[in-house]
């Protein structure tokens, strides 16, 4: 879907991805037009393709981040750098960024609240201390609990219509 909107002029993309030659346009039935003859000639030989550059990616030399360490560079170009708590965050190794979160979570941490629930437990808080599961993962399950099990039926799974890569 995105190959046919990048499609430049006469150019389409079929569903392998190759690039063909201009579309085949034939007019079936000549109509009338609601507007005059050249209101809208200008239209007709502009040309709406805007240039596409790659931008100047800069170099960093901090370290990675992300899933598996395998992203940097996505907060170079951020408009508000106060979305992270992070100064510089690319600049920095993800030892140091570490440091940096474990010294905000430290400054922030506070004692009283902490221990608040503790010393005086919410009511909610009190009741989910004290439920306790009827059965272990160990237990057997009763003849009851297993005839249940037995009427919720088969399922059946639906595959996709379309082809795994």
């Amino acid at each position: 879907m995105t190959n046919r909107l990048l499609a430049r002029t006469g150019e389409t993309i079929n569903e392998t991805g190759q690039v063909k030659g201009p579309p085949l346009i034939q007019v079936v039935q000549d109509s009338t037009t609601p507007w005059d003859e050249g209101d809208f000639d200008d239209a007709l030989f502009y040309d709406f393709q805007f240039p596409q550059t790659v931008t100047e990616t800069t170099t960093v030399e901090g370290g990675k981040y992300g899933f598996n360490n395998q992203y940097s560079g996505h907060f170079v170009h951020l408009q508000n750098p106060e979305v992270t708590s992070i100064p510089e965050i690319e600049e920095k190794t993800s030892l140091e960024r570490w440091e940096i979160m474990r010294k905000q979570e430290d400054e922030k941490f506070d004692r009283e609240w902490y221990l608040a629930d503790l010393f005086e437990p919410p009511e909610d808080l009190e009741e989910i201390l004290k439920f306790k599961l009827p059965m272990t993962l160990n237990d057997p399950f009763t003849p009851e609990e297993q005839q249940s099990l037995r009427t919720l039926g088969n399922r059946d799974c639906i595959l996709p219509p379309f082809k795994w890569c």
